[in-house]
């Protein structure tokens, strides 16, 4: 086969035949940017930020509440150490009251001025002459120092004295229906009506006549009543061991503020010697 020159004339090539294209389907169009679904995102995240700073809310609000709890519960402990406080001075204030008046007992008979620093305790007997005489002195310094002196009354009945306890329990029972005073002293002054009664219904009907003189609104049935009080008995023992304590060994004795009053000389010169010691204490 002969070569080819380069420089020969070619052939003229046949146009080639042009095959189309397969059709294509167009492509989709993009989303623009304020469409509906850019619309249902942005919901999405706003309620999403919502929820979150709500969370957070939620947070920061139980934490104050806690603190403020723990603040409650430390006030209601202070106000429980302040009440405490105030438990202890009310109990010092009684217990000075306490020590300020060492003599007086709950049980005692007390007139006048309770809490004063000057306490004048009468022990006496109801059948007793001199007590007759020395009580109602006891009453005319009341009047006088009332306001400034405690006034106490003990009963301290002699064995020998047969009447004395019948009448100590006339006195409390008068005293029940809050007639102590006006009794003790309608006794003494009414000293010979029953002091040698030996007739116990004739002693009653005697201490009975006393007390309607004295309570006119009494009750005379409860009068008789309590005339049989047990718990007379317990306060006669009570007062007598008291008796003791003060070296108590004869009727009348007064004491102001411990110190026995001598009693002696006229009716008087024996008030003057206690109003002194009542002025020396005041």
């Amino acid at each position: 086969m002969a070569e080819e020159s380069i420089f020969a004339k070619k052939p003229k090539a046949e146009k080639p035949v042009e095959t189309p294209a397969p059709a294509t389907a167009p492509a989709p169009a993009a989303p623009k940017s304020g469409g509906k679904t850019g619309l249902i995102i942005t919901i999405i995240i706003l309620a999403a930020a919502l929820i979150a700073a709500g969370v957070v809310l939620t947070i920061v609000l139980i934490n104050q509440n806690n603190g403020k709890k723990d603040d409650d519960t430390t006030i209601v402990k202070d106000d429980k150490k302040d009440d405490k406080k105030d438990d202890k001075k009310d109990d010092k204030k009684d217990d000075k009251k306490g020590e300020d008046n060492p003599a007086i007992v709950s049980t005692d008979h007390v007139r006048g001025k309770r809490d004063s620093k000057v306490i004048v305790v009468e022990y006496a007997d109801p059948q007793c002459p001199g007590c007759a005489s020395v009580t109602p002195i006891v009453d005319e310094i009341y009047e006088e120092y009332g306001d400034k002196v405690a006034f106490v009354y003990r009963h301290y009945p002699l064995s020998y004295h047969k009447n004395a306890e019948a009448a100590v329990a006339a006195i409390e029972a008068a005293g029940n229906q809050g007639y102590f005073w006006e009794m003790l002293s309608a006794v003494f002054a009414n000293q010979s009506d029953w002091e040698y009664e030996s007739d116990e219904d004739d002693r009653t009907a005697a201490f009975v006549e006393i007390f309607e003189d004295i309570a006119d609104d009494g009750d005379v049935d409860q009068f008789k009543t309590d005339l049989d009080d047990s718990s007379i008995a317990d306060k006669i023992k009570a007062d007598k061991k008291l008796g003791s304590d003060d070296n108590v060994s004869a009727t009348p004795t007064i004491l102001v503020n411990g110190k026995s009053i001598t009693i002696s000389g006229t009716r008087a010169s024996l008030k003057q010697k206690i109003i002194d010691e009542i002025k020396d204490n005041l």
